[in-house]
């Protein structure tokens, strides 16, 4: 619990110093939010009209939750090697103080990775949620590292789980102080119109990335990597 106001403080520090650095995320990622709303209320608006030609209301139903949902899906599949690649730079300059736009399109060679760890996460994660949210809390801070895992060390899912449990653990209660306090931030930052949705992305990544940056800082000294990273 010791380290908990370190993160913290550390995380709006850190974004002090690099803030015109995340703008570019921010926008992409409000960018990518809102052609995901555009598209979703596209899709929707198409299974309408063709259930009504149609005169079949239940397959316009069908359609307008196919719509929903698989422009959900759309969104997540894109938003993964993005996220990946952002938490890579993010890492990098909070280690070397350098943050380099280049590694955003990085994590596009982890998408495959990207995606098998989202539905494993999605997995565990259901247990929480039948349990109730706050198992599913719970359960999220011994994953809250997997992500950081694989973009730090380009390591497949079952191996970002297995580390993030183990680094979890031995801090599992600060964690999940810590998680609160994100959830509640993003929470009053995603009401602010149009600036709150592009900083919700920043505002994560960044208050994820310094709490491992932390944990791992004496494993990525002792490994005498000169690139930010502890990939192979």
């Amino acid at each position: 619990m010791e380290r908990l106001g370190f993160w913290l403080t550390g995380a709006l520090d850190h974004l002090k110093v690099h803030w015109k650095s995340h703008l570019l995320p921010g926008i992409g990622f409000f960018l990518v939010l809102m052609g995901y709303i555009v598209v979703m209320f596209a899709m929707m608006i198409a299974g309408f009209i063709v259930g009504e030609e149609m005169g079949e209301e239940d397959l316009a139903f069908v359609l307008i939750m196919v719509g929903v949902y698989g422009s959900s899906f759309l969104l997540t599949i894109l938003l993964i090697p993005f996220q990946l690649g952002y938490m890579r730079a993010t890492i990098r300059a909070a280690r070397t103080g350098e943050f380099d736009a280049r590694d955003l399109l990085s994590g596009l060679r982890l998408t495959h990775k990207g995606i098998a760890l989202m539905f494993l996460m999605m997995f565990f994660g259901m247990f929480g949620v039948l349990a109730c949210y706050v198992g599913a809390l719970f359960i999220g801070a011994l994953m809250m590292f997997a992500m950081p895992v694989m973009a730090d060390r380009s390591v497949g899912p079952i191996r970002a789980l297995q580390e993030s449990f183990q680094m979890a653990k031995p801090r599992y209660w600060a964690i999940v102080v810590h998680l609160l306090a994100v959830m509640a931030l993003l929470s009053v930052v995603g009401y602010i119109p149009l600036i709150g949705m592009a900083a919700v992305m920043p505002l994560y990544v960044v208050m994820t990335i310094i709490p491992y940056v932390d944990v791992t800082r004496e494993e990525y000294e002792a490994s005498g990597s000169q690139s930010g990273l502890l990939e192979p």
